[in-house]
């Protein structure tokens, strides 16, 4: 999808984006770009903990998580902050 993305807008420097997502792929498909991801806790795939939709994919959780590049907020609005954080 990213790549398709590129397509359309031009170059992309991956090194300095972001994305945001509220399921391990999500962190993981920016991440595979060289991008730099925020995995939220809420949102439309999890419940009030934060949790649900990220049990079904432990490995892949597993493994961004362990990206040093991914980073984990509880919401859109903390989300933000780490980035403003990270960029600052």
């Amino acid at each position: 999808m990213l790549e398709q993305i590129e397509a359309k807008i031009g170059p992309i420097d991956w090194a300095s984006s972001w994305g945001i997502g509220d399921k391990p792929a999500d962190s993981k498909m920016i991440l595979t770009m060289g991008g730099n991801a925020v995995l939220v806790e809420s949102g439309e795939h999890n419940n009030s903990t934060g949790k649900a939709y990220w049990i079904e994919e432990p490995d892949l959780l597993a493994e961004v998580q362990a990206n040093p590049k991914n980073f984990i907020a509880h919401d859109l609005h903390a989300a933000a902050l780490v980035i403003q954080k990270q960029i600052a």
